[in-house]
């Protein structure tokens, strides 16, 4: 009877703590210390995240097949790189990762969009 109470509370245990995490799409508007500016739309205003101790920044991309983010290697320099040191007016594409406690674990930095040039007819 006891094992069985026991079991249950570290499924339940596992249950909340993979619950809590999260995956939050959006861009990067801000870099400032060990705290980062995030906007989800073009209307959110942002919202300002602390960073944990170690954040892992990586390069990443979509695919488009199987409809989920692939992450790549490791981006150098981190939050000191050009990417983050020349943010634009829309921010950089990525998507954070946050703990339980709400910090951000890791960022996947998505390549920058190449707007096609309409033909002249």
């Amino acid at each position: 009877m006891l094992r069985k109470f026991v079991c249950a509370a570290v499924v339940l245990a596992v249950g909340i703590s993979v619950a809590v995490a999260e995956e939050i799409t959006g861009a990067i508007t801000k870099v400032d210390g060990n705290k980062i500016t995030f906007r989800k739309g073009k209307d959110d205003e942002g919202k300002e995240y602390t960073l944990a101790d170690k954040v892992k920044v990586v390069n990443a991309k979509f695919n488009f097949k199987e409809k989920k983010v692939e992450v790549g290697d490791e981006l150098k320099d981190g939050l000191k790189s050009d990417r983050f040191a020349k943010i634009g007016k829309f921010g950089v594409f990525s998507q954070i990762v946050t703990n339980d406690d709400g910090k951000v674990t890791e960022i996947r930095v998505f390549p920058p969009f190449k707007f096609k040039k309409k033909p002249k007819d």
